[in-house]
């Protein structure tokens, strides 16, 4: 047996084809838009990685906090043979320490 939308109910259906519950006319509980239509400012907030230069260490934003901070783990063993980051004004930065440096900000 299966569950279809009726009148905003969920109702039984005896249908195989009818599996799916249709969401017509109804916000899903897992949609970025609330029921008027506004988008939730939590699902549009994007992550960021800076490096101690302030440039971006990949074009694209992250969806979480988590992922942006592995992508700068990653980013930082590239460095690895290198043993240090060196700075846009010349500066080196040890391994240890580029972590910290880089800024992980928020974007929309």
């Amino acid at each position: 047996m299966a569950m279809k939308l009726k009148d905003g109910q969920f109702v039984l259906s005896e249908h195989p084809a009818e599996r799916r519950a249709r969401w017509t006319g109804v916000v899903h509980p897992m949609s970025t838009r609330n029921q008027h239509g506004l988008e939730n400012y939590a699902a549009r907030l994007r992550f960021r990685v800076l490096s101690p230069d302030g440039v971006p260490i990949e074009p694209r934003t992250y969806p979480t906090e988590g992922r942006a901070l592995l992508a700068l783990a990653a980013w930082c063993l590239r460095f690895e043979a290198q043993g240090f980051y060196s700075a846009a004004d010349g500066q080196r930065i040890a391994l240890s320490d580029l972590p910290a440096r880089c800024t992980v900000e928020t974007t929309r």
